[in-house]
């Protein structure tokens, strides 16, 4: 079968271009002849890539319109492997003034692969390396990641990372500055749960980032994560985009000393393990906090997701159990896009006519027990303001979440539910006043603005209050208009009966196959030969350890597993001085077993949408 091909050019698998419709086209086709093939000798994939061209399997294949074959040294990318015999610079392929490989028409390689056979050239680069590595470690080289506020005259509440960086990653999906979102805490919920939340808020046309914190993937319920992973959205493609987070807790029995099986519902104090990194050593911390609840906890994630959006993105802060969507919540804002520097927040807050701070025993003790009865008494006739509920722009966003977390450093309350008292404190005690980043709060009394908190309205039906429709079963504001966001709807046992037959159906819709849209397909065959997806029928779920991909950019992806920090510094450092700034795409080793400052080094290089320059996104591939 390949006799014929042997006095024909050997072609470089280590070196190929293309069109990305072309490319997943042709990786299709060589993983197919593995699969046909099951040659397991080292460099059989050279094999593939040879049999692939002499053979005609590239030729009338859908998504490949024309291969283009370059002679070794008269195309970008420049093999010098099987020239090892002598030396390139008695082939005339390196300047000897400049040291750089040369085409055999004299012009500089754009790329020169297999530099290491030869001895002169890799005698050079290993110096150059040595010298990168050497001012990656004095701090001359890398680039950080774009600082946080500096504060000016105005107050600023420390970073919750405490001299750290966060490190944490999405599981799947993918952020995009440029969009507004919505955060929550979902961890340990059913599908339906799930169901109402997202199908409610996709109902509203809303089109930006749902960001979630998830249960660990194995234990998500049936149908979860095939469900979240249904609404990846690339760079470019209409509807939510869902943002996943699997956070790793360490929780404790009441004696604080026990390790426990879960939060028990936000009752437990937990620890965060692998949110903050050392900066100095590159090396991932303990938690630098005392275990507190989930709840208080989720202002560090919350603060850390914000850091992905532009400063004039509207975030909302949400709790997704008990909250279902009517309209965009987004359309009615009033949007400021010329300032960058502060922006507004938007509080909630419940009934005050029901029920005042004082009137709530569990309001009042949140308040007490951080901040002792003498500081907070003043604020006992004032309106309860929701927690559970908060809209602002980023840059107000993340101030107010360095104050949350401030709160729990400062007072140590580690009652569940403290972090109410703390929304509280920081607005009636003045502690969002002239603060970096924050222009103003507006306060939405309950029933009159985008979020109507319906909680402490439980001592009769919604419908007796007016504020249920009872045609159409949707939640009113006091104005009779229809409120963008129902919040704690499960108060309401009329309500929460019909919304529970809603998420069945929704879940029965589910696994029968009529609800989820699929991820996008890939190329289907018409009158031309395609090759299988490697993906045999189930679908890759892989996704970074860090970075994210750009789909309207140029990729380089390449295997860089097991090497040391100079290896990848004239790899990076070579291509970041040609000017590119598309992606790079990299398999590194697991975290734990990358060489002394890789990690740190590759990291500096991740770039938010909008930002200039080379972007990174590593994988770290789970081999046996």
């Amino acid at each position: 079968a390949v006799q014929p091909f042997f006095d024909k050019p050997i072609i470089c698998s280590g070196s190929t271009m293309g069109e990305q419709v072309a490319i997943e086209s042709y990786l299709r086709g060589m993983v197919a002849q593995f699969d046909n093939t099951k040659c397991k000798l080292k460099g059989c994939d050279q094999g593939f890539h040879n049999y692939l061209y002499y053979s005609g399997g590239l030729s009338n294949v859908k998504g490949i319109r024309e291969v283009v074959m370059s002679e070794q040294g008269k195309g970008i990318i420049n093999n010098l492997g099987v020239l090892r015999s002598k030396p390139l610079s008695e082939w005339g392929l390196l300047d000897e003034n400049t040291t750089k490989v040369l085409n055999w028409d004299k012009s500089v390689s754009a790329v020169a692969h297999q530099f290491d056979r030869d001895d002169e050239l890799n005698k050079h680069l290993k110096k150059i390396r040595q010298k990168m590595e050497d001012d990656f470690h004095a701090g001359s080289l890398a680039t950080p990641k774009r600082s946080l506020l500096v504060a000016g005259d105005e107050t600023e509440y420390p970073s919750p990372a405490k001299g750290y960086k966060p490190v944490i990653e999405p599981t799947f999906g993918m952020h995009r500055s440029h969009v507004d979102a919505i955060f929550a805490l979902a961890e340990g919920y059913d599908l339906k749960i799930y169901l109402l939340f997202i199908e409610s808020l996709k109902a509203t046309g809303f089109t930006g980032d749902l960001v979630l914190s998830v249960s660990a993937i194995g234990d998500l319920s049936r149908g979860v994560e095939e469900y979240l992973r249904s609404h990846h959205k690339e760079e470019g493609e209409d509807g939510i985009n869902i943002v996943a987070y699997t956070v790793t807790w360490t929780c404790y029995e009441s004696d604080g000393v026990t390790v426990a099986k879960g939060a028990s519902e936000g009752v437990r104090k937990c620890e965060m393990v692998g949110m903050f990194e050392d900066t100095s050593n590159g090396q991932l911390i303990n938690d630098p906090r005392e275990p507190r609840p989930v709840a208080t906890a989720r202002y560090e994630l919350y603060w850390a997701w914000s850091l992905h959006y532009d400063p004039q993105r509207w975030i909302m802060l949400i709790d997704s159990r008990d909250t279902y969507f009517q309209s965009n919540p987004f359309d009615s804002l009033q949007r400021e896009e010329s300032s960058q520097s502060a922006g507004q927040l938007y509080f909630f807050e419940e009934n005050s006519e029901v029920a005042k701070i004082k009137d709530s025993k569990f309001n009042s003790r949140w308040l007490n027990e951080a901040y002792g009865n003498e500081a907070v008494q003043p604020f006992f006739d004032k309106p309860i303001i929701c927690s559970g509920s908060t809209m602002g722009e980023q840059v107000a966003i993340e101030s107010y979440l360095r104050g949350m977390v401030a709160q729990f450093d400062n007072t140590k309350c580690k009652l569940k539910g403290c972090d109410q008292g703390f929304h509280n404190y920081l607005y009636y005690s003045g502690g969002l006043s002239n603060v970096k980043g924050i222009r103003e709060v507006v306060m939405s009394e309950q029933g009159k603005g985008i979020i109507n908190n319906l909680g402490v309205l439980r001592s009769k039906p919604l419908s007796e209050w007016g504020l249920l429709d009872e045609n159409t079963t949707k939640v009113l504001n006091w104005d009779k208009s229809v409120s963008a966001v129902a919040h704690q709807f499960d108060r309401d046992d009329e309500l929460n009966k019909h919304l529970k037959k809603i998420r069945q159906k929704m879940e029965d819709d589910f696994h029968a196959g009529s609800l989820a849209t699929p991820k996008r397909s890939l190329l289907v065959a018409g009158d031309e030969t395609e090759y299988p997806s490697p993906a045999k029928g189930y679908k890759p779920v892989i996704e970074p350890t860090f970075g994210m991909h750009r789909s309207h950019v140029d990729a380089i992806f390449a295997l860089a597993e097991g090497y040391d920090l100079k290896i990848y510094l004239l790899f990076i450092e070579s291509l970041k001085a040609t000017g590119f700034t598309g992606d790079l795409v990299l398999s590194v080793s697991a975290i734990g077993d990358l060489s002394r400052g890789v990690e740190e080094y590759l990291r500096s290089h991740h770039k938010e949408e909008g930002e200039d320059g080379i972007n990174i996104v590593a994988y770290t591939v789970t081999w046996t």
